[in-house]
């Protein structure tokens, strides 16, 4: 009987333990008004390796999402950066915006949203919450 109960308990705690993790999330928000694009360029990088997904422009209202496992090891950590323009000749810019950097342990189901808005960048953690001005634009 003993070895039974220890037997239940190890498969419990196998896949207790080894649960899959919900994928983070961040959104890039147009807020700029009426025609404005917002130009989006974003990267991510695991340590050495690098990764460049591409330039996308969103049109106002929209929005981009990435979806994505937290990956980590000891040493290296996930990084997402991206830079943001709008305006004519995309005057108005924030350069290597990080959108989001893993934890020294795994997290799951993080959120991030970031708006670009006339007078700057605006950011929030949790869908419930409102979004809080973040960072300001730099002009050519």
């Amino acid at each position: 009987m003993n070895r039974l109960i220890v037997f239940v308990l190890f498969i419990v705690m196998y896949f207790g333990l080894s649960e899959a993790c919900a994928k983070n999330v961040v959104e890039i928000h147009n807020n700029l008004g009426p025609g404005q694009r917002l130009q989006s360029h974003c990267r991510y990088s695991i340590g050495a390796e690098k990764h460049d997904l591409g330039i996308s422009y969103i049109k106002n209202g929209a929005y981009d999402e990435y979806s994505f496992p937290d990956e980590y090891s000891r040493t290296d950590r996930l990084v997402r950066v991206c830079t943001l323009r709008h305006g004519p000749n995309w005057m108005y810019h924030f350069e290597h915006l990080i959108v989001y950097r893993a934890a020294r342990t795994r997290r799951c189901g993080q959120y991030r949203a970031w708006y670009a808005k006339p007078d700057g960048i605006y950011t929030r953690e949790d869908r419930a919450l409102p979004n809080g001005f973040a960072l300001k634009w730099a002009k050519k």
